[in-house]
């Protein structure tokens, strides 16, 4: 299950950008005291292994999990550029419209 999840999800890719959201990440990238990512490390996927708390779970279905940045990279946590990410209204919209393809298939 997590080989075809992961084949999967390298299948898609990471995040595309809109013109509109690559302009907000570079104007919130500008203000970032000492980066560790650059933009573009946003369409990456990167694999990892780490452990869950599902506890008894696992021992009876199988699962996978999926971390996901939220933030333009680099972005340190508790900060007015990870909070202004966060209420960026373009993502909402995006969320919408996700939501809306996503009942509309079916799956």
């Amino acid at each position: 299950m997590c080989v075809n999840f992961e084949d999967n999800l390298l299948a898609v890719g990471g995040v595309k950008y809109t013109n509109k959201e690559k302009f907000f990440a570079e104007q919130i990238y500008k203000t970032l005291r000492s980066p560790d990512k650059e933009i573009s490390s946003a369409g990456e996927v990167q694999s990892y292994k780490f452990t869950t708390d599902v506890g008894d779970v696992s021992w009876m279905v199988p699962t996978a999990g999926l971390r996901s940045g939220t933030w333009t990279p680099g972005t340190s946590a508790h900060t007015w550029q990870a909070v202004a990410v966060g209420g960026y209204g373009h993502w909402h919209e995006r969320d919408d419209e996700c939501r809306q393809n996503h009942c509309r298939h079916g799956s």
